[in-house]
Order: structure tokens, then sequence, then C-alpha cells
């Protein structure tokens, strides 16, 4: 099952929940994913137990939001994808 967990800003130094909860839940099996709406690469040397590069690819910017209208381009594309992979979950 994939787990995925949304921040405003990561990595930040008052992130340290999340980080200990998205590597406790990796080690565990679960398939983790971290997104977020912006990342400040000058904050990841605060978290060295994340330098790994497999664990980075699991860190995400969110899809655009600015400007607003760029985002209502992209929720048809997702719903159809959410249709297409999994059509009852989606009707649902």
């Amino acid at each position: 099952m994939r787990i995925v967990l949304l921040v405003a800003v990561f990595p930040q130094v008052s992130e340290t929940f999340i980080v200990r909860k998205f590597l406790g839940l990796l080690a565990a099996g679960w398939d983790m994913h971290l997104v977020c709406a912006a990342s400040d690469p000058r904050q990841w040397h605060n978290f060295p137990e994340l330098a790994d590069p497999a664990l980075r690819r699991r860190v995400h910017k969110a899809w655009p939001h600015h400007p607003r209208w760029l985002a209502g381009l992209v929720w048809p594309l997702a719903i159809l994808m959410a249709f297409l992979g999994n059509p009852p979950g989606a009707a649902r």
C-alpha cells in the first residue's frame, strides 16, 4: 500500500516529526512518498538521514498551483488517470 504525506514546505527544521514518521513507515515496508508545495535545497543538510538518493526520489514537489488557472487545467488529467488506474475506487 502506498502512503503519501502532504506538507507545505519540506524539509524544514520543524518537520522532524514528519521525517521520523516517513523513515519509520518506510523501514516497516510501506511504500512512502512525501509531497510538498515548496522545497528549499539549503535545508537538506539538517536531515543527514535523508542523504540517500533513493529516499530523495520519494520526495516530490506538488503540481503547479500558480497561476491558479494552470492548476485547473491539470485536474481533468488527474481525474482521468484516477479512473484509468482504479475505476471502482475513483467512482467511489
